[in-house]
């Protein structure tokens, strides 16, 4: 089953991530992001990604995202979050009960999140303290 595409003023970015990861920050024009287990739609966030066809994991690190499976629309929740509030995984397998589930925060941080930023000339909606712990002990 695919989701029908909304209309062209609704979405203004598509994004298709198959494997691997993703850390990127969004301005307010909405994007939708499809990975093998879910669509997400975001309104102006930063968000980290890990998809593989059996489960994506989905880090809104600020900001409002939509979290649908892929395979149906029904299963969905919409994250708030101010500070890697709530991080989901989002399940493949059908036969799970509970397919969008709370995940640890990992693999991203504040450091990153905040040269991203600062690249497109903003900053994070908080403050990013100076030697802040690492969330991972290396770069890929």
């Amino acid at each position: 089953m695919s989701l029908p595409l909304p209309a062209v003023a609704a979405v203004s970015t598509l994004l298709k991530l198959e494997r691997g990861k993703l850390l990127t920050v969004l301005a307010s024009r909405r994007t939708r992001i499809t990975t093998p287990s879910a669509v997400i739609g975001i309104r102006g966030t930063g968000v980290y990604l890990e998809a593989d066809p059996e489960v994506s994991y989905v880090c809104v690190c600020y900001g409002v995202a939509d979290l649908v499976t892929v395979d149906d629309p029904d299963i969905n929740e919409t994250i708030v979050s101010t500070h890697h509030s709530a991080p989901r995984y989002i399940l493949a397998d059908k036969s799970s009960s509970s397919r969008i589930q709370p995940a640890p925060f990992k693999n991203h941080d504040d450091q990153e999140l905040l040269l991203i930023e600062t690249l497109v000339g903003r900053t994070t909606p908080y403050v990013v303290p100076r030697g802040i712990t690492r969330t991972r002990s290396r770069n890929f």
